[in-house]
């Protein structure tokens, strides 16, 4: 049994047994969940890192994910080309672009796959930032390409995420720039 309490009309709390609450409320009419200290929303489960993805011939692949420090927004376009000629050089020649939080669309508007070549997703992002669409470093921008996928956080650093050899390379060519990497452990 639970009991709901109004919180400014943007919500609710619900409160269960005994030490369990959980607090539900609209931001940008995304609800969220907090519940022990943990938040998500619908869409963030794409976003959330994973410990393994599935391979070609049902196999698991072990992922890696490294973060770094905030950078300036010309940085997080440079490592964005970077991204996208590293997975050409992996046989591939198209990616899955997404917009997400803080960026300037509808709820239902973010986390679309965009399908792309390679070579225009720069070209893409810089024209959803001159259209007003989103603001790099202020705007959650995911690419995905051949098991690679590289995030500029709106919090202005960069995350890479892939199978551990691959994201080596993102890990010392950050090293190598100053940008402090650091590994995030799966839950």
């Amino acid at each position: 049994m639970s009991t709901e309490v109004p919180l400014r009309q943007m919500g609710f709390v619900r409160i269960g047994g005994p030490g369990f609450a959980k607090l539900d409320f609209m931001y940008a009419e995304c609800p969220l969940w907090v519940d022990s200290g943990r938040y998500d929303s619908p869409q963030s489960a794409r976003s959330r890192p994973s410990s393994s993805q599935i391979g070609p011939q049902g196999n698991v692949i072990a992922m890696v994910e490294y973060r770094t420090q905030p950078v300036e927004s010309t940085v997080l376009i440079e490592e964005l080309v970077s991204f996208c000629h590293l997975a050409a050089t992996k046989g591939t020649d198209s990616g899955i672009l997404m917009f997400g939080w803080d960026s300037n669309l509808g709820i239902d508007e973010m986390w679309q796959d965009i399908p792309l070549p390679l070579a225009d997703i720069v070209d893409y992002v810089r024209a959803a930032e001159h259209a007003g669409t989103i603001t790099v470093g202020k705007s959650d921008i995911f690419v995905k390409a051949h098991g690679l996928e590289i995030t500029l956080c709106h919090e202005g650093d960069l995350h890479i995420e892939a199978e551990d050899a691959a994201a080596q390379h993102f890990l010392e060519r950050w090293k190598s720039k100053g940008f402090m990497p650091y590994q995030v452990l799966p839950p």
